[in-house]
This record gives C-alpha cells, structure tokens and sequence, in this order.
C-alpha cells in the first residue's frame, strides 16, 4: 500500500520557494510516496506548478490529487484540467460541497451529485 500525506497539513511550511522544497525533501525523507495538492500557499506565487510537479518527482514522490473548487471544476473546466495536467495528477478532490449541500449528511450529498451535470468543454 502506498501512504502520501495531505501538504495542507503542513500549510505553514509552504510559504515560500525555500521552504517548500526544505518541507517536500523532508516528507520524502520521513518515506511518503505521494503528496496531495492542497493548502499550499506559495503554488503560483513563489512556485510554479511545474517547477512543484518537477521537485515532488524528483523526490521520488507523486503528486496524487489536488483540491480544487467545485464551482471552478463545473464552470471552468478546462482551465482546471489543465491546472491537472500541469502538476502531472489525474485525480481531483472537492474538499467543500456547493453551498446549499453543506449539511445533511450521506443524502444531501448524493442530490449534489445528481444534480451536478458536466459542463460541456471546447
């Protein structure tokens, strides 16, 4: 089994170029193969998608999903794909339902995924 660790929770290590690649040699030292993209507040700041893509491989890691917002995800698909593609992941996570679907546990949560058709893209 592979284990990768959420990079959300180390948020107040990934504030800069320095110390985000410091906080990624030490996750790949303590034996994770994979980082989840999330929380990380110098992505697109101080590092570029590919430059953080390129560093996590370099490690030895991977990069195995990614938040993203579902209102980004349903009206700008393409551009989210891309955002994907960019940090080399297949796998996206919505960590927030819409709002409007936020409390009533396993049900609500099922009428969002009904309802929520996909966006045409191209």
């Amino acid at each position: 089994m592979k284990i990768g660790l959420q990079l959300y929770t180390l948020r107040e290590y990934l504030c800069t170029q320095k110390t985000f690649l410091e906080t990624i040699d030490e996750v790949a030292d303590l034996g994770y193969q994979g980082v989840e993209i999330a929380g990380v507040g110098c992505l697109e700041r101080d590092v570029t998608l590919e430059q953080a893509a390129t560093w996590i491989q370099f490690t030895g890691m991977t990069i195995t999903g990614a938040h993203r917002d579902w209102s980004g995800l349903h009206t700008q698909t393409d551009r989210e794909i891309a955002y994907l593609k960019e940090l080399h992941t297949s796998y996206v996570a919505v960590p927030d339902p819409p709002q409007g679907f936020e409390h009533g546990g396993l049900s609500t949560y099922q009428q969002w995924l009904i309802q929520a058709k996909p966006v045409p893209t191209g």
